[in-house]
């Protein structure tokens, strides 16, 4: 990407949460005239980036904060995932910047129905709804076909109306379990502040509901959590923590 000054800018986001306090080795290539030129290598991390942040003083207390949660949030998965656990990214802040982060747990609430629009004579069921949350928070949905249905044609779509978003799922996208013979499908496409925003998810055939419409939310689990795994609860905490100071900072709250 170029940006307004002229310089280039360069994305990389295949950073998971229990990653945070890794650090990202850079270098920049270029070709000119058959020779191939090299510069000088960088180091960086989603913690170098929010303690520079958190040190300046245009930053306002709604960024700092979600900055704070962030790396909270990030801590708790690398306990999770048992990643790097003597070295978590909040003990990188000092802590005069740890307080700037949430210090209260976030109600939560559940708002799963499976039955929020009721298709009649429906040919697809919905099976499942849950988390995965190895690299990303995504939410993945599990549906069977009835004898006789085809995946030819098939989508599934998921609309956000507090957002006014929707999104068409193609089958190319879709995982088969033949030995369940169900139908997998990964939706990750809400940002940090759209956390708990609910999700309306469709089977649809060829721009046809042959499903019930269901809903759920990122929130929705962790309202279900039972507590059974000491390290998974307190992510689940941390994530609506980051959620709750996202929706702050983007004008959400």
């Amino acid at each position: 990407l170029r940006s307004t000054d002229g310089a280039y800018q360069f994305k990389f986001s295949g950073i998971a949460p229990h990653f945070m306090n890794d650090n990202i080795a850079v270098t920049l290539y270029a070709e000119n005239n058959g020779e191939t030129y090299t510069a000088e290598h960088n180091t960086y991390s989603v913690v170098t980036y929010c303690k520079s942040q958190l040190g300046k003083s245009t930053s306002t207390a709604a960024f700092k904060k979600f900055l704070v949660d962030t790396l909270k949030y990030g801590s708790a998965a690398q306990v999770y995932g048992n990643h790097n656990v003597d070295k978590l990214a909040i003990d990188e802040l000092t802590a005069a910047q740890k307080a700037l982060g949430s210090t209260e747990e976030v109600e939560v609430n559940d708002y799963v129905d499976l039955n929020n629009v009721v298709k009649e004579n429906a040919t697809a069921t919905f099976k499942s709804a849950s988390l995965y949350l190895q690299d990303s928070i995504t939410v993945r949905y599990s549906f069977e076909l009835s004898a006789g249905e085809t995946i030819d044609g098939v989508t599934l779509f998921a609309n956000v109306p507090t957002i006014d978003k929707s999104w068409t799922i193609t089958a190319d996208e879709f995982t088969y379990d033949s030995s369940k013979n169900r139908y997998y499908v990964d939706f990750a496409e809400l940002n940090p502040s759209q956390l708990r925003d609910v999700i309306y998810t469709t089977v649809m055939k060829d721009g046809v509901a042959i499903s019930n419409t269901i809903t759920y939310s990122v929130e929705s689990y962790v309202a279900r959590d039972k507590g059974a795994n000491a390290n998974l609860t307190a992510m689940l905490k941390a994530i609506m923590q980051f959620a709750v100071s996202a929706e702050a900072y983007a004008g959400r709250a």
